[in-house]
């Protein structure tokens, strides 16, 4: 917006100037010769002017989003919001914890006061976190003479009760170091693993047990609904995949161990360790640590539910800005709308109000009655402001409004949290474990600034993956996702260098299937590693995935240039229906 301002300031200083010299007597009596003279309520009225007109302009470009943003709150409502703060959080079971126990998805976390208004930030856990009294009290690795490397970690459990009583069947391990090595660690621990045995003593005798291979290290939250924004099902997964990879890529820092609870873990002694023989080397002199490899974590983002403040209708409105919190006007923006309700004054009924495109007709006559529309706009300023439009059937003055929301805290989080802030459980948060952020919040990310940008977004309904054939359009579709504005993500996305895509057959659990190989080229320069390619190639194989039929496989396979190394994914059944 702030662009579009000066752009038609400049442009009414040049009309003033050229006005001036065709037509110097009138020029004179609007005192228009010279800036430095000009009258200030002159100046007011052309800053004013230059407000109204960078508003038309942009929407103009936009596309008129009025249009755009609404069919896309219908088919895809994340992409028409910020994008939040997240951090990955750490649970510490409490000493009380006697079996297993699950911290629901949606818990509600607070940071401690921060900010200069004493702000605490709300956050809520994307995924269910099971909780396992379970500590790494160290992690090293050591080089095989035949390339790959062996990694030891070393765990205790941290409990007096009756360790029966806790499910291992699936242990869930956030790779938390810097980006290179946790890249190189992603990929030692989900590709090439020869093997996993756990080191353990029985009644003071060592056990080894081999509890699998690569089968029992899988990438977690790879699913169709593992999405980090809510999106009410209504997004094409694919959209929250790319998305989430290009700003929140801790999502893919997760990786799943099966096979523990084939151990009468009763019987053992408290510490044993994990010996995972990997394929895959890890970097010359990597120094590893307790710190690298975490248990008990989730992905968190700043997102809560809220209310908004009370909001009269008049007769004379059509458009009501919602204000999330007066006592703290900038630390707290509307992210939804989720429910909207009048309550009338004067017969003390309550009405509820219907999102306007989301209605099914009915023969019910009060059906229609009460219809709501939500806007976002931004002023200038920077801050989305969030308007109800409501249908002229239902301006009654003695109406007042109550909107349940969803808040975000904007970009104050990353402003003013740092480690360890985010340490306190919000309401319902259950008892059984203490709480800490391991990763400072990141940025709250807003779409990009693009012409037409929107109207891009919703020709992706027409996406197949026959329209996916070229690097060109391939980056266009991968740079509708990228809001990071981080030069690394727009260096991946341009080191695509060749798409090709071929249809096969292949005999797939005793059955032909017809599928889809596609091969994708990958300048190594634009990447910090073939671990970074490895990940790229691996969220653009499930993308496929769910954008091909179900009556279809995809196999994908990604070549390093200019060293050829490749990386190959087995077919996958699609995931998307025919109809």
């Amino acid at each position: 917006m702030q662009q579009y301002f000066e752009s038609e300031m400049r442009l009414l200083q040049d009309a003033a100037q050229e006005f001036a010299e065709s037509y110097p007597e009138q020029a004179g009596m609007l005192n228009l010769k010279a800036l430095k003279d000009r009258d200030p309520y002159i100046e007011r009225l052309l800053e004013g002017m230059a407000y109204l007109t960078a508003h038309v302009k942009k929407r103009i470009n936009d596309g008129v989003p009025d249009i755009s943003e609404n069919i896309l709150r219908q088919i895809c409502p994340s992409l028409t919001k910020n994008y939040p703060s997240t951090c990955v959080v750490e649970f510490s079971p409490k000493a009380s914890l006697q079996q297993s126990s699950i911290i629901p998805k949606d818990s509600e976390l607070r940071s401690k006061l921060m900010g200069r208004f004493g702000t605490q930030c709300r956050f809520r856990t994307c995924y269910d976190t099971p909780i396992i009294p379970l500590k790494i009290m160290d992690v090293n690795a050591e080089e095989k003479t035949n390339g790959g490397c062996v990694l030891h970690i070393h765990m205790r459990w941290n409990t007096p009760h009756d360790k029966s009583n806790f499910d291992v069947s699936k242990l869930r391990l956030y790779l938390h170091a810097d980006p290179g090595l946790t890249h190189t660690l992603h990929q030692a621990l989900t590709e090439g693993v020869q093997s996993v045995t756990v080191n353990y003593s029985q009644k003071h005798q060592p056990m080894l047990r081999t509890i699998g291979n690569q089968a029992a290290l899988v990438s977690e939250f790879l699913q169709p609904t593992d999405n980090v924004l809510p999106d009410h099902n209504t997004s094409h997964p694919g959209f929250n995949l790319l998305q989430d990879y290009f700003c929140a890529r801790e999502r893919f820092y997760f990786v799943g161990l099966t096979g523990l609870d084939g151990i009468d873990w009763e019987s053992a002694d408290d510490h044993f360790t994990i010996k995972v023989d990997s394929d895959i080397s890890l970097p010359a002199g990597t120094r590893l640590s307790a710190q690298n490899i975490v248990v008990n974590s989730t992905l968190a983002i700043n997102l809560f539910e809220s209310e908004s403040e009370p909001v009269g209708l008049t007769a004379t409105q059509m458009e009501y800005s919602v204000k999330p919190d007066v006592t703290q006007p900038e630390e707290v923006e509307v992210y939804s709308v989720n429910h909207v309700s009048g309550y009338d004054k004067a017969t003390g009924n309550s009405h509820l109000y219907q999102p306007l495109y989301q209605i099914t007709p009915t023969n019910n006559e009060n059906s229609g009655q009460f219809f709501f529309n939500e806007m976002v706009r931004d002023p200038g300023s920077g801050r989305m402001s969030t308007l109800l439009q409501i249908n002229p059937g239902s301006h009654n003055q003695s109406h007042v409004l109550s909107c349940e929301i969803t808040a975000t805290n904007g970009h104050i989080p990353r402003q003013t949290m740092q480690h360890g802030d985010l340490c306190h459980g919000g309401k319902g948060f259950p008892s059984i474990a203490e709480v800490t952020n391991i990763t400072r919040p990141s940025q709250c990310l807003t779409a990009p600034e693009r012409k037409y940008f929107q109207w891009q977004l919703i020709s992706l309904l027409s996406l197949k993956m026959s329209s996916v054939t070229n690097p060109e359009s391939l980056q266009k579709l991968l740079a509708l996702f990228d809001w990071s504005e981080r030069s690394e993500n727009a260096r991946r996305i341009e080191g695509i260098a060749a798409v090709n895509t071929e249809p096969c057959t292949k005999v797939i659990r005793g059955v032909f299937r017809q599928g889809i190989e596609v091969e994708i080229h990958l300048n190594e320069k634009n990447f910090s590693s073939k671990a970074d390619m490895y990940l790229f190639g691996k969220v653009l194989h499930e993308f496929f995935t769910m954008y091909t039929s179900i009556n279809e496989f995809v196999q994908t396979r990604v070549v390093c240039l200019p060293g050829y190394k490749e990386f190959l994914w087995l077919p996958q059944v699609g995931q998307k229906s025919p109809l």
